[in-house]
């Protein structure tokens, strides 16, 4: 474990100063995204059925929970169909705002880590023709075999960030819309219902 340790600290020094702002790039892109998953984790009530979130609305009982606080907030002293609307807006903000805000954050960081590393690779290739210049034949050496291990280190490190942020925002744009799609089926029953209970009330 320790020469693990210690080969890791030694490719992090040999990657140059752009290291550390990579790091801190992955820090902040993980960091965004497991906090987004768990949020969903959190609430998942979306995760359930159609036909369950259909039932739940048509008849709140059946209901617990989140999913229960969520109806009761819609339907409780509605007059109209624009009220329903305007009452799931307001629900949409509160889960999918934060989850849109974070979600241009992610974006951002997953973006800028494969072009540090390529910034590194520019950065490395540059030492490397310095190395090339200089006539002392150890000191060209040492600096040429330290440009490449930058160059290509940098570049690792950026792609090994990206590609699974990537597959991260993925993961977290599915649950994303699956969310807003249960919300917005849970609103087009909850319309339906307050239409057949204004028709039932009119009999």
């Amino acid at each position: 474990m320790q020469d693990f340790l210690d080969q890791v600290l030694q490719v992090f020094l040999d990657g140059g100063w752009l290291m550390w702002p990579l790091t801190l790039v992955a820090l902040g892109a993980y960091g965004v995204a497991f906090h987004m998953l768990a949020f969903f984790r959190q609430h998942n009530f979306y995760k359930r059925p159609r036909e369950t979130l259909a039932r739940a609305v048509f008849n709140p009982v059946l209901a617990e929970g989140e999913l229960r606080d969520i109806i009761d907030y819609v339907h409780n002293d509605v007059a109209s169909p624009d009220q329903i609307r305007n009452r799931y807006r307001e629900v949409q903000e509160v889960y999918l705002g934060p989850i849109d805000r974070e979600r241009v954050v992610l974006f951002s960081l997953i973006n800028v880590a494969p072009l540090l590393g390529l910034l590194g690779t520019v950065v490395g290739m540059l030492q490397t023709f310095l190395g090339l210049s200089v006539s002392a034949g150890g000191q060209t050496v040492d600096l040429i075999a330290s440009g490449i291990s930058q160059a290509l280190i940098t570049t690792q490190a950026g792609l090994t960030i990206a590609i699974p942020g990537y597959v991260l925002t993925w993961l977290i744009m599915r649950r994303r819309n699956a969310l807003a799609a249960a919300l917005n089926s849970m609103e087009v029953v909850s319309l339906i219902s307050h239409r057949k209970g204004n028709t039932e009330e009119a009999a």
